[in-house]
């Protein structure tokens, strides 16, 4: 109830006339004084003297004024009329110094409003899934990345709807002819691109009867194909070993890795003991909790 009191009793200084507040303010002050001045006349002092001893008792006039109206007012508001209407008075002096400063100002908040729009859009862009808000990184006795014998048995096992394996961190050198490159390569299990729902432009995604075959990032396929339209079913050669181009994907396709960031070839993993980073699917309802 105090609160709202305040409140209330600072809006009405507002909304109302300060001048009649600051009126009455002035009068209780100096009934104050008359009054204690008639006292202290009534005991023997001078009229005079007994005015002074009560203004001096009262304390500085102008401070309590001061502090008076602080009770009323809403100070951060009172400051900030008090900049505008110097801000308005210097336009009003030199408008061409305040167009170009408001300019300058503008050019620089738009600017930052663009690059933080593309920041936010290539940090945090949601990967090229199926539902990504289902999907979640596990681990295994608290490793990163586990053989994929182990995704094998967890997925035989059907613990989760979907698992899938990537080994995102990958590289591998590609020779066009007499050019060679280093890649970004991601190497996944035979049923990631159909357990995480991820979407190709053109062909299909690697599946488990694949054996040494490439999906191609949109990138790649401009770069080094030269965005051919048969470029499905050519042949490119990774570290050494003839690959089979069966999927491009889009252009804007978007890693679990976040950052925006797309790789530029996903290959099959060759190996039982290559290691993966499991990601699976968890069922409606199930959510994360705190260990």
């Amino acid at each position: 109830m105090g609160m709202i009191g305040t409140i209330w009793r600072r809006l009405r200084y507002m909304l109302t006339f300060r001048s009649a507040i600051d009126d009455d303010l002035e009068q209780e002050i100096r009934l104050h004084i008359e009054t204690r001045a008639g006292e202290l006349e009534r005991e023997g002092v001078p009229k005079g003297e007994a005015l002074a001893m009560a203004r001096r008792e009262f304390g500085p006039a102008l401070r309590i004024r001061e502090d008076a109206r602080a009770e009323w007012q809403f100070s951060w508001f009172e400051h900030l009329a008090s900049d505008v209407r110097y801000s308005l008075r210097a336009l009003r002096r030199n408008p061409g110094f305040a167009t170009a400063a408001i300019g300058c100002l503008a050019l620089g908040i738009g600017a930052n409003t663009v690059v933080y729009s593309l920041t936010i859009d290539a940090l945090f862009s949601p990967p090229s899934c199926k539902d990504p808000g289902s999907i979640r990184y596990t681990r295994i006795g608290g490793n990163s990345h586990s053989p994929v014998q182990a995704w094998r048995f967890l997925h035989d096992a059907r613990v989760f709807p979907d698992i899938a394996g990537a080994q995102e961190m990958a590289e591998a050198n590609l020779r066009v002819g007499s050019d060679t490159a280093r890649l970004w390569e991601v190497r996944v299990t035979p049923n990631f691109f159909e357990a995480m729902g991820v979407p190709v432009a053109k062909g299909r995604g690697i599946a488990g009867y694949d054996h040494r075959t490439a999906v191609i990032s949109y990138r790649f396929w401009q770069r080094w194909l030269g965005g051919a339209p048969d470029a499905i079913g050519r042949s490119i050669i990774l570290d050494g070993k003839v690959h089979t181009v069966i999927g491009i994907l889009p252009d804007n396709h978007r890693t679990f890795m976040g950052l925006g960031l797309t790789p530029d070839v996903y290959v099959p993993v060759e190996a039982e003991d290559e290691t993966v980073a499991f990601l699976v699917r968890v069922p409606p309802g199930v959510y994360r909790t705190a260990p």
